[in-house]
Protein backbone atom coordinates (compact mmCIF):
# COMPACT_ATOMS: atom_id res chain seq x y z
CA UNK A 1 0.00 0.00 0.00
CA UNK A 2 1.38 3.67 -0.80
CA UNK A 3 1.52 6.34 1.21
CA UNK A 4 -1.24 7.93 -0.83
CA UNK A 5 -3.29 5.14 0.10
CA UNK A 6 -2.61 5.17 3.32
CA UNK A 7 -3.31 9.02 3.99
CA UNK A 8 -6.52 8.48 2.15
CA UNK A 9 -7.53 5.38 4.29
CA UNK A 10 -7.06 7.40 7.24
CA UNK A 11 -9.01 10.17 5.82
CA UNK A 12 -11.83 8.03 5.57
CA UNK A 13 -11.79 6.31 9.02
CA UNK A 14 -11.49 9.79 10.98
CA UNK A 15 -14.58 10.95 8.94
CA UNK A 16 -16.41 7.82 10.16
CA UNK A 17 -15.47 8.17 13.48
CA UNK A 18 -16.00 12.06 13.93
CA UNK A 19 -20.05 12.72 12.13
CA UNK A 20 -21.55 10.14 14.29
CA UNK A 21 -19.75 12.18 17.22
CA UNK A 22 -20.99 15.70 15.57
CA UNK A 23 -24.46 14.06 15.24
CA UNK A 24 -24.40 12.95 18.81
CA UNK A 25 -23.55 16.01 19.80
CA UNK A 26 -26.00 18.09 18.00
CA UNK A 27 -28.79 15.68 19.15
CA UNK A 28 -28.02 15.54 22.71
CA UNK A 29 -28.35 19.73 22.69
CA UNK A 30 -31.26 19.40 20.55
CA UNK A 31 -32.53 17.55 23.48
CA UNK A 32 -31.72 19.53 26.00
CA UNK A 33 -33.44 22.47 24.59
CA UNK A 34 -36.38 20.99 23.62
CA UNK A 35 -39.46 21.62 26.68
CA UNK A 36 -39.99 18.55 28.37
CA UNK A 37 -43.62 17.59 28.40
CA UNK A 38 -45.46 17.55 32.03
CA UNK A 39 -46.51 13.92 33.14
CA UNK A 40 -49.88 13.43 32.68
CA UNK A 41 -51.79 12.66 35.93
CA UNK A 42 -54.52 10.71 35.52
CA UNK A 43 -58.01 10.94 38.12
CA UNK A 44 -61.39 9.67 37.90
CA UNK A 45 -64.25 11.03 39.73
CA UNK A 46 -67.30 9.17 41.45
CA UNK A 47 -70.07 10.57 43.02
CA UNK A 48 -72.19 9.78 46.05
CA UNK A 49 -75.74 10.91 44.86
CA UNK A 50 -79.33 10.22 45.93
CA UNK A 51 -81.55 8.29 43.62
CA UNK A 52 -83.89 9.35 41.57
CA UNK A 53 -87.76 8.52 43.31
CA UNK A 54 -86.31 8.68 46.50
CA UNK A 55 -87.93 11.55 48.84
CA UNK A 56 -85.68 11.34 51.88
CA UNK A 57 -86.24 13.73 55.15
CA UNK A 58 -83.55 16.33 55.41
CA UNK A 59 -79.90 15.50 54.81
CA UNK A 60 -77.56 15.61 57.38
CA UNK A 61 -73.92 16.00 56.15
CA UNK A 62 -71.55 13.44 58.31
CA UNK A 63 -68.89 14.88 59.75
CA UNK A 64 -70.82 17.99 60.04
CA UNK A 65 -69.78 18.96 56.41
CA UNK A 66 -66.12 18.64 56.76
CA UNK A 67 -64.58 16.66 53.40
CA UNK A 68 -61.13 16.38 54.59
CA UNK A 69 -62.41 14.36 57.74
CA UNK A 70 -64.83 12.56 55.62
CA UNK A 71 -62.35 11.57 53.13
CA UNK A 72 -59.62 10.85 55.72
CA UNK A 73 -62.28 8.40 57.52
CA UNK A 74 -62.85 6.57 53.88
CA UNK A 75 -59.07 6.45 53.49
CA UNK A 76 -58.65 4.81 57.04
CA UNK A 77 -61.84 2.56 56.26
CA UNK A 78 -60.06 1.45 53.00
CA UNK A 79 -57.03 0.32 54.82
CA UNK A 80 -58.51 -1.14 57.37
CA UNK A 81 -60.52 -3.15 55.11
CA UNK A 82 -57.67 -4.73 52.60
CA UNK A 83 -55.18 -4.90 55.22
CA UNK A 84 -52.59 -3.90 52.64
CA UNK A 85 -50.07 -0.94 52.34
CA UNK A 86 -51.11 -0.17 49.08
CA UNK A 87 -54.76 -0.78 48.45
CA UNK A 88 -55.98 -1.63 45.25
CA UNK A 89 -58.01 2.01 45.23
CA UNK A 90 -56.59 5.09 46.07
CA UNK A 91 -58.93 7.50 47.08
CA UNK A 92 -57.06 10.63 46.61
CA UNK A 93 -59.70 13.61 47.37
CA UNK A 94 -63.21 14.23 48.21
CA UNK A 95 -65.87 17.81 48.11
CA UNK A 96 -69.28 18.28 48.86
CA UNK A 97 -70.76 18.91 44.69
CA UNK A 98 -71.58 22.90 44.16
CA UNK A 99 -75.08 22.44 42.77
CA UNK A 100 -75.85 19.79 44.37
CA UNK A 101 -74.90 20.30 48.09
CA UNK A 102 -75.90 16.25 49.25
CA UNK A 103 -73.68 14.76 46.43
CA UNK A 104 -70.23 14.23 47.33
CA UNK A 105 -67.62 13.89 44.73
CA UNK A 106 -64.54 10.96 45.24
CA UNK A 107 -61.55 11.50 43.14
CA UNK A 108 -59.09 8.29 42.82
CA UNK A 109 -56.00 7.58 41.30
CA UNK A 110 -55.89 6.35 38.01
CA UNK A 111 -58.58 4.75 36.24
CA UNK A 112 -59.59 1.96 38.83
CA UNK A 113 -62.21 -0.71 37.52
CA UNK A 114 -65.76 0.04 38.05
CA UNK A 115 -66.41 -3.14 39.53
CA UNK A 116 -63.28 -3.23 41.81
CA UNK A 117 -64.44 0.44 43.18
CA UNK A 118 -68.38 -1.20 44.03
CA UNK A 119 -66.91 -4.15 45.76
CA UNK A 120 -66.40 -0.60 48.38
CA UNK A 121 -69.35 0.59 47.80
CA UNK A 122 -71.32 0.14 50.95
CA UNK A 123 -69.48 -1.16 53.25
CA UNK A 124 -66.88 1.99 53.15
CA UNK A 125 -67.30 4.60 50.56
CA UNK A 126 -71.08 5.32 51.08
CA UNK A 127 -71.40 3.77 54.72
CA UNK A 128 -72.11 7.72 55.80
CA UNK A 129 -75.08 8.19 53.62
CA UNK A 130 -78.16 6.25 54.20
CA UNK A 131 -80.28 3.67 51.46
CA UNK A 132 -81.59 6.54 49.24
CA UNK A 133 -77.75 7.43 48.39
CA UNK A 134 -75.78 5.28 45.80
CA UNK A 135 -72.32 5.52 44.01
CA UNK A 136 -71.99 6.67 40.40
CA UNK A 137 -69.11 7.21 37.96
CA UNK A 138 -69.03 10.32 36.35
CA UNK A 139 -68.54 9.23 32.96
CA UNK A 140 -69.95 5.65 30.66
CA UNK A 141 -74.03 5.78 30.69
CA UNK A 142 -76.47 5.05 28.68
CA UNK A 143 -80.10 5.99 28.44
CA UNK A 144 -83.03 3.50 27.78
CA UNK A 145 -86.38 3.74 27.03
CA UNK A 146 -88.72 0.48 27.65
CA UNK A 147 -91.90 1.01 25.65
CA UNK A 148 -95.21 -0.90 25.76
CA UNK A 149 -94.97 -1.08 29.74
CA UNK A 150 -98.77 -2.10 30.79
CA UNK A 151 -100.13 0.39 33.42
CA UNK A 152 -101.02 -1.19 36.57
CA UNK A 153 -102.06 1.50 39.45
CA UNK A 154 -103.30 0.58 42.94
CA UNK A 155 -106.45 0.98 43.87
CA UNK A 156 -105.85 4.66 44.73
CA UNK A 157 -104.53 5.28 41.23
CA UNK A 158 -100.89 5.20 41.73
CA UNK A 159 -98.02 3.86 39.66
CA UNK A 160 -95.91 1.33 40.76
CA UNK A 161 -92.73 2.83 42.26
CA UNK A 162 -89.28 3.33 41.02
CA UNK A 163 -88.16 0.60 43.40
CA UNK A 164 -91.23 -1.87 41.84
CA UNK A 165 -90.35 -1.21 38.26
CA UNK A 166 -86.93 -1.77 38.82
CA UNK A 167 -87.58 -5.06 40.54
CA UNK A 168 -89.97 -6.12 37.26
CA UNK A 169 -87.26 -4.78 35.12
CA UNK A 170 -84.46 -7.02 36.84
CA UNK A 171 -86.47 -10.51 36.16
CA UNK A 172 -85.26 -10.29 32.08
CA UNK A 173 -81.86 -12.14 32.51
CA UNK A 174 -80.24 -9.90 29.45
CA UNK A 175 -80.54 -6.79 32.01
CA UNK A 176 -79.66 -9.10 35.24
CA UNK A 177 -76.12 -7.79 36.40
CA UNK A 178 -76.34 -4.45 35.14
CA UNK A 179 -75.63 -1.49 37.05
CA UNK A 180 -78.69 0.75 37.03
CA UNK A 181 -77.49 4.20 37.95
CA UNK A 182 -81.31 6.17 37.57
CA UNK A 183 -84.69 4.90 37.57
CA UNK A 184 -86.84 3.00 35.67
CA UNK A 185 -89.76 6.16 35.87
CA UNK A 186 -92.54 6.54 34.49
CA UNK A 187 -93.11 9.05 31.20
CA UNK A 188 -94.75 12.08 31.45
CA UNK A 189 -97.93 10.98 30.07
CA UNK A 190 -98.14 8.28 32.20
CA UNK A 191 -98.40 10.54 34.93
CA UNK A 192 -100.74 12.71 33.49
CA UNK A 193 -103.17 10.72 31.11
CA UNK A 194 -104.92 7.97 33.31
CA UNK A 195 -106.62 6.53 30.98
CA UNK A 196 -103.77 4.86 29.60
CA UNK A 197 -102.98 1.45 29.25
CA UNK A 198 -99.53 0.99 28.38
CA UNK A 199 -96.60 3.66 28.25
CA UNK A 200 -93.20 4.37 28.37
CA UNK A 201 -90.45 4.08 31.17
CA UNK A 202 -86.61 5.15 31.30
CA UNK A 203 -83.72 4.27 32.92
CA UNK A 204 -79.94 4.71 32.89
CA UNK A 205 -77.50 2.67 33.40
CA UNK A 206 -73.23 2.17 33.67
CA UNK A 207 -72.31 1.12 29.77
CA UNK A 208 -68.33 1.19 29.75
CA UNK A 209 -68.04 -1.01 26.62
CA UNK A 210 -71.48 -0.74 25.18
CA UNK A 211 -71.89 -4.42 25.15
CA UNK A 212 -74.38 -4.44 27.93
CA UNK A 213 -76.65 -2.48 26.09
CA UNK A 214 -76.63 -4.44 22.52
CA UNK A 215 -78.00 -7.35 24.80
CA UNK A 216 -80.24 -5.74 26.47
CA UNK A 217 -81.96 -4.04 23.11
CA UNK A 218 -81.69 -7.34 21.41
CA UNK A 219 -83.20 -9.66 23.46
CA UNK A 220 -86.50 -10.50 24.00
CA UNK A 221 -87.83 -8.66 27.08
CA UNK A 222 -91.30 -8.54 29.30
CA UNK A 223 -92.64 -6.24 31.49
CA UNK A 224 -95.73 -7.62 34.04
CA UNK A 225 -96.25 -10.41 31.89
CA UNK A 226 -95.90 -8.86 28.63
CA UNK A 227 -93.48 -8.44 25.31
CA UNK A 228 -91.64 -4.45 26.15
CA UNK A 229 -89.40 -2.79 23.60
CA UNK A 230 -86.38 -1.16 24.71
CA UNK A 231 -84.02 0.94 22.62
CA UNK A 232 -81.26 3.61 23.34
CA UNK A 233 -82.45 7.02 23.37
CA UNK A 234 -79.62 8.66 24.21
CA UNK A 235 -75.77 8.71 25.52
CA UNK A 236 -75.14 10.57 28.62
CA UNK A 237 -72.09 12.06 30.39
CA UNK A 238 -74.47 12.14 33.25
CA UNK A 239 -73.88 13.56 36.62
CA UNK A 240 -71.05 15.42 36.10
CA UNK A 241 -70.47 17.58 38.89
CA UNK A 242 -69.17 21.35 39.51
CA UNK A 243 -65.68 21.09 40.88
Amino acid sequence: MTKVNVIQRYKQEVALCTIPSLQLTTNSTNDLTKPKKPCQIILSNWTIRRKTGHKAPAFTHPHGGDAVALVRDIQRAIRQKVCLAEPPITLLMGHWSLNLTSNFILTFAGNPQAELVYKFEKEILAQHFNYSFQLALNFSYTKLAVFGVPIMRDHNGNLPSTDHLRYELGKNVAIKGSKLIDGPTWSRAAHEDKSLTTSCIHFVIHNPNCQKTTQITQAHNCMYGKPVAIKITASLRAYTQCS
